[in-house]
């Protein structure tokens, strides 16, 4: 027998249009005409979404690996993306990556907008994961995993034992990554392991209690102070909203919430000093920067900074002033110059490349045009994940991790780094439509009247 088989009859190259089982059957086949390879595939995209929480070297050699991986697969892969192409979301970051794209012709500074239009390298992630999306639960897990490591690489930093950021503040720990990063990837897996906790069944809920309270504890540890507001807003809201959509999950819901409040308490003691001590400096920087214009403080800087590309984007609301070319328009900026003039000894601390914004980024650097297209692409990502499949236990979590990722993206430029911009790409990747149904899980009805649909979900097996 070869590599590939070729007893298998070919699908249809494109199906018609809402075809679910056209669709499916194009998956089917890609999958059993190279069994060999879907299974090293499978493999490559685990190794990736283990990295991506986890380190900026393995992420990047294992994004290579299954990117190049995937291209080499086309000849026995290609039917199945006919339906990808159909798919707006994809049309969508494929246009704002086009628009960023094109802004660099008009770009202050074309080589630092290169390297910003560099990170949407990680809308490559759909088509590399969309061959391997019956693997769902288990590349979700594989990433929970990597946000775990990096806990225990958060201990290692903590005791002094080991540190690959020695450049952190003292009481910041980010592990292999800036504390934002980790902060981030946090509270992403807090979303994931809080659905599986109300959903799921047996070892998987126990092991995602663990798993939420190590991601809890590497939350605080990285003292982000935006990762800290998105977990704030996104877990109570997925705590009462996964309920509202499945009723059989409020009893889990409650003991939870109420388990989350009984630990809150009993880690007060030890984490309120670094928690206050670090919402009473934004308290202060904020009141500082709105009193008296001190702008090179952490807090202050942003507010500054917000005021500065707001007012750039109104000198060019409708294309930017191009990717790369924020810092040149800052520069030129009169409110930037007073503040200058002010601290000349802080001109360094209040000149970035990025706002600390990624809203007000994508609205200075690619105008009205951009923002429109992102937003059609954010709308359209919170639509798929809202609708997802439900027929594994993280995925009424990935619109919170969405949700929690537009919080966080206020406060920094989400979309230029690709640890971040790859949470929401595969946020986005295992929420496609038409995703290939996943196997190794299976539901069966809940004996409950008033719950005709629901589904209850417990391991094969």
């Amino acid at each position: 027998m070869g590599l590939f088989r070729t007893d298998l009859a070919k699908p249809i190259a494109w199906p018609p249009p809402g075809s679910a089982a056209g669709v499916a059957a194009t998956l089917r086949y890609a999958r059993l005409r190279d069994p060999i390879g879907h299974r090293v595939h499978g493999v490559l995209a685990a190794a990736h979404v283990l990295t991506l929480p986890l380190s900026t070297a393995g992420s990047s050699l294992t994004f290579a690996l299954l990117v190049g991986y995937a291209v080499l697969r086309l000849p026995n892969t290609w039917r199945c993306y006919t339906a990808l192409l159909r798919v707006p979301i994809v049309w969508a970051l494929a246009l704002w990556t086009a628009w960023m794209a094109l802004s660099l012709t008009w770009s202050a500074d074309p080589r630092q907008g290169f390297e910003e239009l560099w990170t949407m390298r990680m809308i490559l992630l759909l088509p590399a994961l969309w061959p391997v999306l019956e693997l769902a639960p288990w590349l979700i897990g594989a990433a929970l995993v990597g946000v775990a490591c990096q806990q225990v690489a958060q201990l290692l930093q903590y005791t002094e034992i080991f540190s690959l950021r020695p450049q952190d503040p003292p009481g910041r720990f980010g592990g292999w990554i800036h504390p934002i990063q980790t902060g981030a990837w946090c509270v992403g897996a807090m979303c994931w392991h809080v659905a599986a906790i109300l959903t799921g069944r047996g070892r998987l809920r126990w092991l995602s209690l663990a798993g939420l309270a190590l991601a809890a504890l590497g939350l605080l540890a990285t003292q982000s102070r935006g990762p800290w507001l998105a977990a704030a807003i996104a877990l109570p809201a997925a705590l009462l909203i996964i309920p509202l959509r499945r009723p059989r999950t409020w009893r889990a819901a409650v003991i939870l919430a109420v388990a989350g409040i009984v630990a809150a308490a009993a880690v007060w003691p030890i984490f309120s000093g670094p928690v206050t001590a670090r919402v009473q400096q934004a308290v202060d920087d904020y009141q500082a920067a709105r009193d008296e214009g001190i702008y090179h403080t952490n807090i202050g800087l942003r507010i500054g900074q917000w005021r500065w590309t707001w007012a750039i984007f109104t000198e060019a609301p409708i294309n930017g002033t191009g990717a790369g070319g924020f810092r040149h328009a800052q520069n030129d900026q009169p409110l930037f110059r007073q503040a200058i003039d002010r601290w000349p000894k802080k001109a360094d601390d209040m000149a970035r490349d990025h706002p600390h914004n990624t809203t007000l980024y994508i609205l200075a650097t690619t105008g009205l045009i951009g923002g429109l297209i992102v937003l059609a692409a954010i709308a359209l990502a919170l639509r798929a994940a809202g609708r997802d499949r439900p027929d594994h236990p993280y995925a009424d979590g990935t619109i919170f991790l969405l949700i929690a990722w537009l919080i966080g993206g206020q406060f920094d430029c989400y979309n230029l780094n690709g640890h971040l911009l790859g949470m929401f790409m595969l946020a986005v990747a295992v929420t496609l439509p038409r995703r290939d149904a996943v196997r190794g899980w299976s539901f069966r009805r809940p004996a409950a009247a008033g719950e005709a649909g629901a589904a209850t979900l417990e391991e094969d097996g």
